[in-house]
């Protein structure tokens, strides 16, 4: 009974280990601080753990990146197959062209969604839809403190020249859903002691 438990327990370890790969990353060792030190995040933004006012505010985010997709199984794509993404969409392919760029999906189908497969330097390719607009994946999401000296840059007014330099008073103000903040429009910056010193928000029809 004992090595049927044990061996039943490392199953369902490596069940659940499998489960969690396609969409959560463990940070590596070391805390949150030296990870991030240094470095820009495309994120989603998804709201507040604690808001202390005006100057102070931990600050939850989700890391995104690029959804990845095998160059074999792309190049191998024919009409009648599907492309499912991280998320669980389902796209019919009714049609494909390719040129030295990558391949486009459905151009003649408009009761299909129009797809975009770029290859990349590293041999995999990336997928856009038919607006530019990229498919995301999300990682792992962590709360962060962030304090007075936090700059928001706000370049969501298409007009604008450059972005409007604003506070975290101001973020706060703004946020309202994580639809306003997410990885097509936002990004956030480290510096080299792990302190949050900046957000972007970029301009985005969808947001």
């Amino acid at each position: 009974m004992k090595k049927i438990f044990i061996a039943v327990s490392f199953l369902l370890l490596c069940l659940s280990l499998c489960a969690s790969a396609e969409t959560v990353r463990s940070l590596p060792s070391g805390d949150l601080a030296s990870f991030v030190a240094g470095r820009t995040f495309t994120v989603r933004a998804s709201g507040f753990a604690t808001s202390e006012g005006a100057d102070h505010a931990t600050l939850s985010f989700t890391i995104c990146e690029r959804e990845r997709f095998d160059a074999a199984a792309v190049e191998a794509l024919k009409t009648g197959d599907e492309v499912e993404t991280a998320d669980g969409q389902v796209f019919q392919v009714t049609s494909i062209r390719a040129d030295e760029f990558g391949f486009y999906l459905n151009e003649d189908n408009p009761y299909e969604s129009q797809l975009i497969f770029t290859r990349q330097e590293d041999g995999s390719y990336t997928l856009t839809n038919e607006n530019d607009y990229p498919f995301w994946r999300e990682t792992f999401s962590f709360d962060v403190p962030a304090d007075a000296g936090l700059v928001y840059l706000d370049w969501s007014d298409p007009e604008a020249e450059e972005p409007v330099r604003r506070t975290l008073a101001d973020y706060i103000a703004d946020y309202q859903d994580d639809t306003l903040f997410d990885a097509n429009n936002t990004q956030i910056t480290f510096d080299e002691s792990g302190r949050l010193t900046q957000l972007l928000r970029n301009y985005s029809p969808w947001n």
